[in-house]
């Protein structure tokens, strides 16, 4: 498919490759001696403005982003480079630069397995796909991938009870009822955590042993990678559908 636009990024071989493996149907990486490496998408096409491609690239890059902290774990640096590609009329490519901005982050040392003959696709490439038709697990990735802090957990933890009551997430295995309550009690509390805490109502008390933003931040991944497993079928063990 000969897609219009394309968004420069730059970032090591190695780590392109690694991007690669988990980009859904609909996207490409493209390389040519100058100007380097491109992605392509599909959500590039549905627009004609320019500013409109970077607020679509800006927004797939923050949905990468949160991929690559909830599945992947550790990090190799790619950018998005200051220019974006149109491809004209005759087939050649025009640049036209803007500020991006951004910064991607991403590795992946994982491989698709098999199961019945029928390869497996990485939950980092279902999450990407998914969060280009569900408005929830976009913003749900886009926040647990911006840097650590108690209100975008309590947003990401938000998103999944509207789906799931917090009763729900306890009886399902995600996570004890002790721990969301001591994470809700600490990210509500201005003793505890400050400045950074929801509310800034005294009334809310902390708990006797406030949670840790580290350990707040493996409770919230946790339920999220779960909530995000569960809604989908689990593959078949036999290969038969």
């Amino acid at each position: 498919m000969s897609r219009r636009w394309r968004v420069g990024v730059r970032g090591s071989s190695a780590a392109f490759q690694h991007l690669s493996h988990y980009l859904t149907d609909g996207m490409a990486l493209t390389y040519r001696d100058s100007p380097g490496w491109r992605l392509e998408a599909d959500i590039f096409e549905a627009v004609d403005d320019l500013d409109l491609v970077r607020a679509d690239a800006e927004r797939l890059f923050a949905q990468i982003r949160g991929v690559a902290r909830l599945r992947l774990g550790v990090d190799v640096p790619l950018e998005l480079d200051d220019s974006i590609y149109r491809r004209t009329g005759d087939g050649e490519l025009e640049d036209h630069f803007v500020s991006l901005g951004a910064t991607l982050t991403i590795e992946s040392y994982l491989t698709a397995s098999s199961t019945g003959g029928q390869p497996v696709p990485l939950a980092s490439t279902l999450d990407l796909a998914d969060a280009q038709t569900d408005e929830r697990v976009s913003a749900a990735l886009t926040l647990f991938g911006m840097p650590p802090a108690w209100r975008t957990l309590s947003m990401v933890l938000d998103l999944v009870r509207e789906e799931v009551p917090e009763r729900a997430i306890a009886k399902r295995g995600w996570a004890t009822a002790a721990k969301v309550k001591r994470f809700n009690s600490t990210a509500n509390s201005y003793r505890a955590v400050g400045t950074d805490a929801r509310h800034g109502k005294l009334k809310w008390q902390p708990p006797k042993h406030p949670m840790t933003l580290h350990d707040a931040r493996l409770l919230v991944g946790g339920i999220l990678r779960a909530w995000l497993d569960d809604r989908r079928p689990a593959p078949a063990t036999d290969g038969r559908p």
